[in-house]
Order: C-alpha cells, then structure tokens, then sequence
C-alpha cells in the first residue's frame, strides 16, 4: 500500500486519535510505503503506533513525530521478535532513490527494528522497559545517542556504520548502559563501525559473532 501520510489530530473534537499497526507480532508480510506527510501529530493516550513482522517503505522522505519537539510523543512499539520490522527507504516506485525516514518518536516493546537499503534517522529517547533489537544489515544508521537503545540491543552488520550525531564538528561518545548490549554480526573480514568518539562501559555488553 503506498499512503502519503497519516494525522492523528482529530480537528473536529480537538483532540488526537489513531492507531498504526503493521503486521501482528512474528505474522505478517505486509509493506506500507509512506510519503512526505509521513506519520504526524502522534501523541497521547489515545494514539498508538504497534509495528510487527512486514515492511515499511518510502517514496519520499518522511518522519514520526509529535505535534512539537516538546511534546510528549508515543512510543513505537516492536511487537516482532523473529522477524522483526523491516524498513527499506529505497523508492517505492523508481528504486533507484534512497530516502531518509526519521523517527522522533522513542521506541518501546521487545521486537526487532531491521534497517535496509537508505537512511534511517533514530532521534527518540526509548522507553525504560524497550528490550527489542535495532539492527543494521544494509544502507545508513544514524542515531542520536545510546538513549536511542536504552536497554536493548544495537547490532551492526560487517560493512557497516553507525553514526553518532555529530556535537561541534565530532563524533560524540556512546554510553553502553546496565542491561544494554553493542554487537556486531556477519561473515567475512568486513569491519562494523560505530563513528563515536569512544565506548564507555556503564554495565553493558560488547558482543562479537
């Protein structure tokens, strides 16, 4: 399905209201390719945002967020722990263009976030109980800092890197908390990168398979 966005201001009572669900848990194959509109305006109690086994795509650049950057926004909730959710921003309709999607809003659940071909931008701080996995297997991860994780996995692919965004011109340092872990998988000689200034060990996990 290709649907240029989605807004969960409800105009007519003043208030927000929707629900975005993708797939259900490990069941599913479904992709949702988005446009500029992206997801807008998702907060409150009455706004949920759940992504399970399927695809989220692209034809333009796109984001999730809130109505502001104070306002308290909704967690994305990964309800896939095989699986996982896949988001693949090469074009939907020429695949040829890699498009950048961002999510302002933090993640939350025990499911797994797969990153593909383009951009991902992970700007969200993560709810205290997220346990999922975010995973790099093709094309850009950029995050903000490990609050992105909070406590659960980051894996990066052979070949591939991480970006930290960058404070006054450089690579800030990851903390890698109580709980969380910072792996790298694959096959070959290829190096996984993670462009921080350093690592520091705050009672996490460095994994290497």
């Amino acid at each position: 399905a290709n649907i240029n966005g989605i807004n969960a201001w409800a105009n007519g009572d003043n208030n927000f209201k929707g629900e975005f669900n993708l797939g259900s848990g490990d069941d599913g194959s479904a992709r949702v390719n988005l446009g500029a509109a992206g997801l807008k305006n998702m907060e409150s109690d009455s706004v949920s945002i759940n992504l399970g086994a399927g695809t989220l795509g692209s034809y333009a650049d796109w984001s999730i967020a809130a109505s502001s950057e104070t306002a308290l926004g909704v967690f994305i909730n990964l309800t896939s722990t095989q699986q996982g959710t896949t988001i693949d921003t090469l074009d939907s309709k020429d695949n040829v263009t890699a498009h950048t999607v961002t999510f302002m809003n933090g993640l939350s659940g025990n499911g797994k976030l797969v990153k593909t071909a383009g951009t991902l931008v992970l700007n969200g701080v993560a709810h205290e109980g997220f346990t999922g996995s975010v995973v790099l297997e093709e094309g850009d991860l950029i995050i903000k800092d490990e609050t992105v994780i909070g406590g659960g996995k980051l894996l990066i692919g052979r070949g591939h890197t991480v970006a930290l965004e960058k404070q006054l011109g450089t690579p800030g340092y990851y903390m890698l908390t109580a709980n969380s872990t910072l792996g790298v998988f694959g096959n070959g000689g290829e190096v996984a990168t993670l462009d921080a200034s350093q690592v520091i060990f705050g009672g996490g996990t460095l994994s290497f398979d």
